[in-house]
């Protein structure tokens, strides 16, 4: 299943992704992107079901969340400029 932040950013990004060739590193870069923003977001559904089911704080949840989510926007910067 394809998210939909691919669905939508994809096919304004098509013209910096394959420019003259495929440029993997951006389409990484981008998906990466589309899912750090939808993990962080408190209107995801997803997220916000979680934290009611199990009771948390938004606080406690995000400590949590962040580092998580900035290992994996590092592996995404990495990939970056090890796939160009």
């Amino acid at each position: 299943m394809i998210s939909k932040a691919v669905r939508i950013s994809f096919p304004l990004l098509y013209p910096i992704i394959v420019e003259n060739a495929v440029h993997l590193n951006y389409a990484v870069f981008a998906f990466t992107g589309g899912f750090v923003g939808m993990l962080l977001s408190p209107l995801h559904l997803c997220l916000a079901l979680t934290k009611d089911y199990f009771q948390a704080q938004w606080g406690p949840f995000y400590r949590m969340l962040v580092p998580l989510v900035a290992m994996v926007t590092a592996i995404a910067v990495l990939l970056l400029f090890v796939l160009k």
